[in-house]
């Protein structure tokens, strides 16, 4: 416990979780199908009707979204404002080129 008030971690994972709220609120929560973006912290899920593959990873090949589940977006403690950016741009682009 000593060594997580040394070195500020959960004030890190609090200020990396609202951006990261903030940031997806800026890139996904237009689409019509994106119902919710909740959480706190670094532990978010993403509320809507998806319905089907939606787009395509890079390190899997595929990001599948079974009908009405919510989604966790939790990335590592460690995370950087780029690194949520790039990750934010890339949900971004998946939900754009989705038909749903």
């Amino acid at each position: 416990v000593g060594k997580l008030r040394d070195t500020d971690l959960l004030q890190r994972v609090t200020e990396a979780g609202e951006y990261l709220k903030d940031t997806l609120n800026r890139h996904i929560a237009r689409h019509d199908f994106v119902l919710d973006i909740r959480g706190k912290g670094l532990l978010m899920g993403v509320a809507g009707l998806f319905l089907a593959t939606i787009g395509v990873d890079p390190l899997s090949g595929e990001m599948r979204f079974p009908f009405g589940s919510p989604q966790l977006v939790s990335p590592p403690y460690i995370v950087t404002h780029a690194e949520i950016d790039d990750m934010a741009e890339k949900l971004e682009t998946i939900f754009s080129n989705t038909n749903i």
